[in-house]
C-alpha cells in the first residue's frame, strides 16, 4: 500500500493514497496565525538558539511519544531536508498550509532532499511560540496525533522560521 499524508495546523488537510485522514473540527492555531545527514543527530549550524528550540521540539515529540508508550524518533537529514525548504518558505511569507509557493507539496520536497521511499507524512504548525504549544496543539487534532504517534513512523525532520512549524515524518 502506498501512501502519504499531510496535515497543517490551520485546518487543512491533503493526503495522497489512498483515504483522507479525519480533519480537525476547528484550526488549532492561535488566533493570528487565521489572518495571514545523517540519521542520528540534528545537524547544529551557527544558530544556536534555533538548534536548540529544533532540539527542544524533537525532545517535545518523543516525550508526548513515550507517554503513549511509543520509541523516540530518530534524526533523518532527508526528512530535516523538506521540513526546512517548508518552513523556511511559509515562515518567510507567513502563509500556513502544505502547498510551498511555489505549487510544491511535501512529497515533491522529499524528492527534492533524495528521499524516495512511499510512507511519509508531515505536520505543519504556524503561530505557536514554543515546541511544546506546538506539540500541544498538534497532540489534540485527530489527524495531527495520527502523524505524531503512528508506531511505523521511526524517523523526523524538523524545522521551524518565524513560529512555522514543520514535521515530516517516516
Amino acid at each position: 500500500m502506498i501512501f502519504g499524508f499531510a496535515l497543517a495546523s490551520c485546518g487543512t488537510i491533503e493526503h495522497k493514497y489512498p483515504e483522507p485522514m479525519p480533519q480537525p473540527d476547528e484550526p488549532i492555531c492561535p488566533k493570528d496565525c487565521e489572518d495571514k545527514d545523517q540519521e542520528g543527530e540534528l545537524p547544529i549550524g551557527d544558530d544556536n538558539t534555533h538548534a536548540s528550540v529544533i532540539l527542544d521540539l524533537l525532545e517535545e515529540i518523543n516525550k508526548a511519544r513515550a507517554r503513549q508508550g511509543l520509541h523516540a524518533f530518530k534524526f533523518d537529514s532527508k526528512l530535516n531536508c523538506a521540513a526546512e525548504i517548508h518552513a523556511k518558505d511559509i515562515g518567510s511569507k507567513q502563509i500556513c498550509g502544505h502547498t510551498g509557493s511555489n505549487g510544491s507539496n511535501v512529497g515533491d520536497r522529499l524528492a527534492m532532499c533524495g528521499f524516495d521511499g512511499w510512507q511519509w507524512a508531515e505536520n505543519v504548525a504556524c503561530g505557536q511560540r514554543t515546541p511544546g504549544e506546538a506539540v500541544q496543539s498538534w497532540h489534540k487534532s485527530a489527524g495531527h496525533a495520527h502523524n505524531m504517534y503512528n508506531p511505523d513512523y521511526t524517523h523526523v525532520g524538523l524545522a521551524m522560521v518565524n513560529n512555522y512549524w514543520v514535521n515530516v515524518f517516516r
